[in-house]
C-alpha cells in the first residue's frame, strides 16, 4: 500500500514538474510493478487537461491519453493474469 501511495505522488509530481513523456514512461513502469493500477486512467486524463490538443486526424478527439491509459491498462491487465512469474497478490 505504501509503494502505491509513492507511485500516485511521483506521479502527480512528474505531472506537473516534468514533460509529459516522463510522465508516460512512469505510469508504464508503475502498470509493471502494481497490479490493478487504474489510476493510469486518472493520471491520462490529467495529461488531456494540460496537454491535450484536438487532433484533426481522429476527427478532432483530445482525449488521446485517457483513451491511451484504457488501452494500457486493458493489456497489461490481460497479460498480468497469464504471466507465470507475476504475483497475484494486490500491493
Amino acid at each position: 500500500m505504501a509503494l502505491r501511495i509513492l507511485v500516485d505522488i511521483a506521479l502527480f509530481l512528474a505531472t506537473f514538474f516534468f514533460p509529459w513523456w516522463v510522465g508516460v514512461i512512469l505510469v508504464i513502469l508503475a502498470m509493471m510493478c502494481i497490479d490493478f493500477f487504474v489510476e493510469i486512467i486518472f493520471v491520462g486524463a490529467v495529461f488531456d487537461i494540460l496537454y491535450g490538443a484536438p487532433l484533426p486526424v481522429l476527427a478532432n478527439f483530445s482525449y488521446v491519453f485517457t483513451l491511451g491509459g484504457v488501452i494500457v491498462f486493458a493489456i497489461f491487465s490481460a497479460f498480468k493474469r497469464r504471466m507465470v512469474f507475476y504475483p497475484s497478490k494486490f500491493i
